[in-house]
C-alpha cells in the first residue's frame, strides 16, 4: 500500500492531494477509514505521538500553572492592604525635641492577630525623612517585646502622620532623596493632622554625620556637602578583614591565592555598595560565590551575603540565604551555629514562635553548646518571657562557673543579665550580680 504524503509541518503529516481508495478487499478497512475521518477537502491530519518525556513535561506545567493559580486566590482572599487594617499605636521618642531626631513607631492590627510595623527616622535639623523600616509583621508576644524595648511615648497617630509628611514635604523642598522603603512604609500612615515640628535652622538644613556618608546622600540629586551647612562627625573604624583570610595570609600570600582573591573582592564590593552601585557590588558577588565554593568557604560567602542584604532591606532574600548557610555548612557544631544566626533572624523578623523551635532544637542536639544556651536565654528576653529569660541566665551562670572553656560566655552572660535587670529598673538585684561577677570571677559589668 503506497500513500503519497508532502512536507511536513510542525510535527503534522499532509498529504498532497486526496488519498486514493484502494480497489481491493485488503483496501476495505483503509476506505472506511478514508470516508469516515477526512474532512470534505480531503486532507488527512496525522499527530505524531508525544514522547514520555514531553507528557511528563507538559503535566509539571499544568500542576505548576494550578499552583499559581491557587497562590493568587489565597492572596487576594487573605492580603488586606496596609491603610484598611485597624490602626493600633504611634509613638516617638520622648526626647527629640531636644535630639533633634525622632523616631516615630505607626502600627495597625493583621487580621491573623498580629501587628503590622513601621519605623520612620525624621532628621529634624537636616534631611527631613531619613530612613524607613518595615512592614514588618509581628506576633502578639513579640509586638509587646518590641514596644518595651527603649523609651517611647504615646502620640496621636494623625499626628505622627502629619509629622512624617512634613519631613517628605521638607526633603521635597530642597530635593534631598527619600530612602527606597519609603513607597511601601507610606501605606500605614493614617490622615495626617497638625504637623508639631520646625524643621531646620533658620529656614535652612543643618546636615550632621560621616562625610562620606552625607556625600553618597547627596550625589543621586546632583548636590554638593559645600551647598549645605554641615557637621563631619569621625568615620567608624572599619575592619581590615571579611574573614576570608588571615591578615597575615593577606601580607604573605600573592595575588593567585584564592582566599586573598576573595578579600580583595570583598574590599571592592564593599566600596560599589558605599558609592550605591550596587549592580557592580552584586555582579561581583556572583563571581565571590564561585570562587567560595571552589575553596571550601561556600558558608562564609553566604553569610557575608545575608549581611549585604538585610542593609539593603531585602529580608526574604537574607532568610533564603541564611537557610543556604545552615544547608551549605557541613561541620556538625558549624551548622548548629548557622542554626542560631537563622533563628535569631527569625526573631528580628517576628516569628518568634519558628524561632523558639530552630532554638530547642539545637538545645536538644547540642546540650552543651554554650552559645546556644546564652542566644535562647537573650530570645527568651527579648520574646516578653522576662522570667524565663532571667532564670536561663541564672542557670546559664550557675552552670559555668569553674568551667576554663566557658569563661567567655560566662563574661557575656553576666554583662547581658546584668543590662537587662537595669533596664527594669531592678537596680539592687543589678549592683547584687555586679558585685558577685567582680568578687568571684574579675568581670566588671559596669
Amino acid at each position: 500500500m503506497i500513500v503519497c504524503l508532502g512536507a511536513v509541518f510542525k510535527g503534522r503529516l499532509t498529504p498532497a492531494g486526496p488519498p486514493p481508495l484502494l480497489d481491493n478487499a485488503a483496501g476495505n478497512a483503509h476506505n472506511r477509514f478514508l470516508r469516515g475521518r477526512a474532512p470534505a477537502g480531503g486532507a488527512v491530519s496525522l499527530e505524531v505521538p508525544m514522547s514520555s518525556e514531553q507528557r511528563r513535561k507538559k503535566q509539571i506545567e499544568k500542576k505548576k500553572a494550578k499552583r499559581l493559580e491557587k497562590a493568587r486566590e489565597r492572596y487576594s482572599r487573605e492580603h488586606v492592604p496596609l491603610e484598611r487594617l485597624p490602626l493600633k499605636h504611634a509613638f516617638v521618642n520622648p526626647d527629640w525635641k531636644k535630639t533633634r531626631y525622632a523616631f516615630v513607631v505607626v502600627s495597625r492590627v493583621h487580621q491573623d492577630g498580629g501587628y503590622e510595623v513601621c519605623e520612620f527616622l525624621i532628621d529634624c535639623d537636616g534631611f527631613g525623612l531619613n530612613d524607613c523600616f518595615g512592614p514588618r509583621h509581628f506576633t502578639p508576644e513579640a509586638y509587646d517585646a518590641f514596644i518595651k524595648r527603649g523609651e517611647r511615648a504615646a502620640i496621636d497617630p494623625e499626628a505622627a502622620s502629619a509629622m512624617i509628611h512634613a519631613a517628605i514635604a521638607w526633603a521635597g523642598r530642597f530635593r534631598f532623596p527619600l530612602p527606597k522603603s519609603a513607597r511601601k512604609a507610606l501605606d500605614i500612615l493614617p490622615e495626617a493632622g497638625k504637623n508639631p515640628i520646625e524643621f531646620g535652622r533658620g529656614g535652612k538644613p543643618f546636615l550632621r554625620g560621616e562625610e562620606a556618608a552625607i556625600r553618597q546622600r547627596l550625589a543621586p540629586a546632583g548636590l554638593r556637602a559645600e551647598d549645605f551647612e554641615t557637621e563631619f562627625l569621625p568615620a567608624v573604624a572599619r575592619g581590615t578583614t571579611y574573614g576570608f583570610a588571615s591578615e597575615e595570609r593577606l601580607k604573605a600570600a600573592d595575588g593567585n591565592d584564592p582566599l586573598v582573591r576573595l578579600e580583595r573582592l570583598a574590599a571592592l564590593a564593599d566600596g560599589y555598595e558605599r558609592q550605591n552601585k550596587l549592580k557592580e557590588a552584586e555582579d561581583l558577588h556572583r563571581t565571590m560565590e564561585t570562587l567560595a565554593a571552589q575553596c571550601d568557604r561556600l558558608p562564609r560567602f553566604l553569610k557575608y551575603l545575608s549581611a549585604y542584604l538585610v542593609r539593603q532591606e531585602r529580608m526574604e532574600k537574607a532568610l533564603a540565604v541564611l537557610e543556604r548557610t545552615v544547608e551549605a555548612t557541613a561541620e556538625p557544631e558549624a551548622k548548629a551555629l548557622a542554626r542560631l544566626d537563622l533563628a535569631d533572624f527569625m526573631r528580628y523578623l517576628g516569628d518568634a514562635l519558628g524561632a523558639d523551635d530552630v532554638y530547642r532544637k539545637v538545645l536538644a542536639d547540642f546540650p552543651g553548646l554554650w552559645e546556644a544556651k546564652l542566644r535562647y536565654a537573650a530570645f527568651l528576653c527579648h520574646a516578653a518571657r522576662r522570667d524565663e529569660g532571667a532564670q536561663a541566665y541564672r542557670d546559664l551562670i550557675a552552670a559555668a562557673k569553674g568551667r576554663p572553656e566557658a569563661r567567655a560566655t560566662l563574661g557575656r552572660a553576666y554583662l547581658e543579665f546584668h543590662a537587662l535587670l537595669r533596664a527594669e529598673d531592678r537596680k539592687e538585684e543589678a549592683a547584687a550580680l555586679a558585685e558577685e561577677a567582680a568578687r568571684d570571677h574579675g568581670i566588671r559589668c559596669n
